[in-house]
């Protein structure tokens, strides 16, 4: 690979294939951070004000391609964590399983979910072993947890250190990961019963207004019925008002 890629007339900054972890920041460390490649995230910009600590290094990509992906904030911001992350206590699976774009599997706290670079890189950080998301992450945490604590060697401190505060970031996120889930969960319940209470006091009220409709509609044919018979009675004391007046007529006259 040359020294320098061209494109649209600039030169890019050699790409490093070779040397892993312990290739000192240079050209691409300092594009990555001053180039703007677009719309940029919050998780872009801190990550752009962390310390460089190497260059990124690649498997399989010439300069050119590398830049061009760059203009994906996602892609951006996992080439930054190869650049200012630290490396993983072991590499996650899809990194041994050399289907990544960088040699190294790093991550930075508090960023990309807690997946590695190369996982965000490729979008698959839920299956990542180092996501706060993974199951099988916490799985191992719980089973690393309950075996003993080996003495760590003179080289392996730092290592060490930066491994525990990292779990213990990350089982933190998992604590509150749970407790939100539960309180969805908790809370769509709560929802559910409102919604069937809700569906019954509709359905009481239907009924009510039922009722009285059909009370409504009873005692209209009760005033009607009731309406009828008086009516009925009024014209009989008027008959027999009639009647009496006519007997009454007929003795006068043979009297007189």
């Amino acid at each position: 690979m040359s020294p320098t890629k061209v494109t649209k007339g600039k030169s890019l900054p050699k790409l490093r294939t070779e040397g892993g972890q312990d290739v000192k920041p240079s050209g691409w460390a300092r594009r990555l951070k001053h180039q703007l490649y677009g719309p940029i995230s919050e998780s872009t910009t801190r990550l752009k004000t962390m310390k460089s600590l190497r260059e990124p290094v690649v498997r399989d990509m010439t300069a050119a391609e590398f830049e061009s992906q760059l203009r994906h904030r996602r892609k951006l911001d996992a080439a930054l964590v190869q650049v200012v992350g630290t490396p993983s206590y072991s590499p996650c699976d899809n990194c041994e399983a050399d289907c990544s774009p960088f040699t190294s599997c790093m991550v930075a706290q508090d960023e990309l979910g807690g997946a590695c670079a190369n996982c965000y890189w490729n979008g698959k950080s839920r299956t990542c072993l180092f996501s706060s998301c993974s199951v099988k992450f916490i799985m191992d945490i719980m089973k690393g947890a309950l075996q003993p604590e080996e003495k760590p060697l003179e080289g392996d401190i730092e290592t060490n250190q930066f491994k525990k505060s990292f779990l213990e970031d990350v089982i933190n996120k998992a604590q509150k990961s749970f407790d939100t889930i539960t309180a969805l969960s908790q809370l769509r319940v709560s929802l559910e019963e409102i919604t069937r209470s809700a569906l019954q006091l509709k359905a009481g009220i239907k009924e009510a207004q039922e009722f009285l409709e059909k009370m409504k509609i009873e005692t209209v044919e009760d005033e009607d019925e009731e309406h009828g018979e008086h009516e009925e009675h009024e014209k009989d004391e008027e008959d027999e008002e009639d009647e009496k007046n006519g007997t009454n007529g007929t003795k006068g006259k043979h009297e007189a």
